[in-house]
């Protein structure tokens, strides 16, 4: 079947990959979902530990269909904290307040809710923080209006969705979450 034939191409290019930490974007909001992904990279990767953040920390993957997470080896990496951007961020409000559909990262036609993820490398103790995004896709299946309409110079639909969300982002980030 074509997602059995898909999964095996991922886990085999993660594989290879044999990474420390992983943005995902596009995953299934589900937490099997999160759990049979964990469960297949560590079977092939067996001196691996790979958790997920959105399990460790309060937060979840927001009401998409799909969600962002982090995904990081516990042999290596130490977790600190996770948190998730959404529109009741208080410094979204500004933003949100001029997006067309009334909202930023909670409902239709919204971006997904960044992830991020503060680690520490055990054998250095240097923290680091991996935000996982996904801003609202180009593609115009309905109700896009205003400023988001496409304006034919490259950037699609959704431009100005995406371009209030990276705003939010960049104030949420300066508050180090």
């Amino acid at each position: 079947d074509e997602f059995a034939r898909q999964n095996q191409k991922l886990m085999e290019g993660l594989k290879d990959l044999d990474m420390d930490v992983l943005g995902i974007v596009e995953l299934q909001n589900a937490d099997e979902t999160v759990d049979r992904f964990l469960a297949e990279l560590n079977a092939m990767l067996p001196s691996r530990n790979y958790v997920a953040a959105s399990q460790l920390g309060s937060v979840s993957g927001g009401t998409d269909k799909i969600r962002t997470d982090v995904i990081f080896d516990s042999n290596k990496l130490a977790f600190r904290g996770a948190a998730m951007l959404d529109d009741s961020f208080a410094g979204a409000a500004p933003f949100v307040a001029r997006s067309t559909v009334g909202t930023l990262f909670n409902g239709p036609n919204s971006n997904r809710p960044p992830i991020a993820a503060t680690l520490v490398e055990k054998s250095t103790n240097a923290m680091v923080t991996i935000v996982t995004n996904h801003l609202k896709s180009k593609a115009a299946r309905s109700g896009v209006k205003g400023a988001d309409r496409d304006a034919k110079d490259g950037a699609s639909s959704w431009n100005y969705q995406r371009t209030l969300g990276a705003q939010t982002l960049l104030s949420w980030l300066s508050t180090n979450p």
